[in-house]
């Protein structure tokens, strides 16, 4: 029970926190998008305004050029030359200016999908940083956020990987033990008859994971989440698995994030898939850490021994 009152506490938390940052930051991205549509806007005008004056003026003197030629010739040809470079080096200007610009400034960042994202990062302590709060009020609101969240992600984090590794430990015991009893009757299959106090007492129960199983359960979970990722947002395979393990382990570089084919408001079911798959990913690599942990102060308690 105390298990699943922390995780609705954990994800109330994070919805509350998706609606708050989308409602404050929304405001200032709204803004910032007018701007960057004023300045579009203006900037096209610029190119309009420079290709009609340079239209006009190369025409102006086209025509000087090509009436003088006609009342000296009396020739009946008419061609209106461009000053081909004049031209090309307005456009290429007002583009340039353009194109300093970062296109994402255009898009709205700030929906509920992008928003639950950031709530999820920012208590996780993953942190992409591809969306951070602009306003004063939201930069404060996400300091007291994480300052509340953070110590309710590492509580249920402690909490749900230890009975994930004391489940993982069980099943691992009872698949061990009849694995070892399986290869004992192969052994004695030639005997009349088995002493089932013999297979009792050669059985034993494991208090700890061998590495290789760990890390090869914590392998299959990256590679599985690398080719889901690789093929929501048209990554590389090396690139879901290295996606996969910044995340995991909390690194967050922010290189690769889960973007438009993932989060966003028309595929709110694969923003939630995503954010489920990266807290149960989180489960995983805590509970691997405790069963390496648990391994390796069971070899130092022999060693001292």
């Amino acid at each position: 029970m105390c298990g699943l009152q922390a995780w609705l506490i954990k994800k109330s938390y994070i919805l509350i926190g998706g609606i708050m940052f989308k409602e404050i930051e929304s405001r200032y991205n709204q803004d910032e998008k007018a701007d960057w549509d004023v300045l579009y806007s203006k900037t096209i005008e610029n190119i309009y305004q420079d290709t009609l004056n340079t239209f006009n003026h190369q025409l102006n003197i086209s025509f000087e050029r090509q009436y003088s030629r006609w009342e000296q010739q009396q020739n009946d040809t008419w061609k209106i030359i461009i000053d081909d470079s004049h031209f090309g080096k307005k456009i290429h200007h007002q583009l340039h200016l353009l194109l300093n610009i970062s296109d994402s400034e255009s898009k709205l960042k700030w929906s509920y999908a992008s928003a639950l994202l950031f709530s999820a990062t920012l208590i996780t302590t993953v942190g992409y940083g591809n969306i951070t709060p602009k306003t004063i009020l939201g930069k404060v609101i996400t300091c007291f956020y994480a300052l509340i969240g953070i110590p309710i992600v590492v509580v249920w984090l402690n909490n749900m990987s230890d009975q994930l590794a004391c489940i993982f430990l069980r099943y691992y015991s009872e698949v061990k033990q009849k694995w070892y009893r399986l290869k004992l009757r192969m052994k004695l299959k030639n005997k009349k008859r088995i002493s089932q106090e013999h297979l009792s007492n050669d059985s034993h129960k494991i208090e700890h994971v061998s590495l290789r199983v760990v890390f090869f359960v914590w392998t299959f979970y990256i590679l599985c989440s690398a080719l889901l990722f690789a093929s929501w947002e048209g990554w590389s395979f090396i690139d879901g698995a290295y996606f996969s393990f910044i995340t995991f382990s909390t690194i967050g570089f922010g290189d690769l994030v889960p973007g438009d084919n993932t989060i966003t408001p028309h595929k709110s079911g694969r923003t939630i898939l995503c954010l489920i798959y990266l807290f149960f990913g989180l489960i995983l690599t805590s509970m691997c850490l405790r069963l390496i942990q648990d391994d390796f102060s069971k070899k130092l308690n022999l060693i001292k021994s």
